[in-house]
């Protein structure tokens, strides 16, 4: 698309000033979002929820290998 001096494009982005093709303001970054303490509370409410869901797979593992040598005496 050409564009000329001095023009506004919605469609690139872009804004022409002077000779240089400048950026529009950018959305705020991804990383910027993570650190969002919503996002956080629910990272950490996720990673007690796994750790739970590991232990409990873990406890019935121990169970069933308890019950199975049981069964073998």
């Amino acid at each position: 698309m050409t564009q000329y001096l001095g023009t506004n494009s919605s469609a690139t982005g872009y804004r022409n000033s002077n000779v240089f093709m400048e950026p529009r303001e950018e959305e705020p970054s991804r990383e910027v979002a993570t650190r969002s303490p919503v996002i956080e509370g629910c990272v950490i409410s996720r990673q007690y929820r796994l750790r739970r869901l590991l232990d409990d797979t873990n406890n019935s593992l121990l169970e069933l290998q308890i019950l199975e040598e049981s069964a073998n005496y």
